[in-house]
């Protein structure tokens, strides 16, 4: 079982290495660890999925959301929301 002062000393200097690394060694890790994941979802997808939600689509939505039901765990019904 390590030490209690060994395992701080242990801490400290990988918390230290990790923050004096350039950020070029990150980047560099980063690609080297992202070049064997599969690419699922392609760019285009990528940015339909990160892209701002208009007003009108959320109003669409809520409009189209079952009466006298909960959303979820919150506990608020669907008029709540199609309310505020």
């Amino acid at each position: 079982m390590v030490q209690h002062e060994e395992m701080e000393n242990l801490l400290v200097n990988h918390f230290q290495n990790l923050l004096s690394e350039s950020i070029l060694d990150r980047l560099e890790v980063i690609d080297r660890i992202t070049r064997h994941i599969p690419q699922l979802v392609i760019r285009d997808q990528n940015l339909a999925l990160v892209r701002v939600v208009t007003l009108e689509e959320v109003e669409e939505v809520l409009k189209g959301l079952v009466r006298n039901n909960t959303s979820g765990p919150n506990g608020f019904t669907i008029e709540f929301f199609q309310v505020t």
